[in-house]
């Protein structure tokens, strides 16, 4: 067996001596690449340099990402919750961080599932935006009905 460097992908395989001085396609990207002679294919293995690739800098695994929308969603959400709980009317501006909690762990258990990262956080984000929205539209509903109308602190 010969070894073969695709010129165009720089991938590395293996074809018979009996294609030597000949051009084969890459297994990986098709592209017909030269096979070397015997001896040049015997020298070109013994004084190989490591490819850019190898020396490229080791990329994070794709399960160890984090899911930022889903962290972002839950902060919003418990904001949301500790705004619509202050007495008095901040009711109304709770509604912003919760909305927001709410669509961003949306957003955030989607990319989750989709990067095969646990969706756990999102979860929990879209719980607390949701039960502050309702606590929120809970508080408006029982001021209007007490006060007869809604107004800004």
């Amino acid at each position: 067996m010969l070894p073969v460097r695709c010129p165009n992908c720089a991938g590395q395989f293996e074809t018979e001596e009996a294609n030597a001085g000949q051009y084969v396609p890459c297994p990986t990207c098709g592209f017909k690449s030269p096979v070397p002679g015997r001896r040049a294919a015997r020298e070109a293995a013994a004084t190989a340099k490591p490819s850019r690739k190898d020396l490229a800098a080791p990329t994070r695994p794709q399960g160890a990402a984090t899911n930022g929308l889903g962290i972002v969603g839950l902060v919003c959400g418990i904001g949301g919750l500790l705004l619509g709980a202050l007495p008095g009317g901040w009711t109304l501006f709770a509604l912003l961080p919760a909305a927001s909690g709410l669509i961003a762990s949306a957003l955030g258990v989607r990319a989750a599932r989709h990067r095969g990262v646990s969706p756990l956080i999102g979860v929990i984000g879209l719980l607390c935006s949701f039960v502050a929205l309702v606590w929120i539209a809970f508080r408006a509903w029982f001021y209007v009905k007490s006060q007869g109308t809604i107004t800004a602190p």
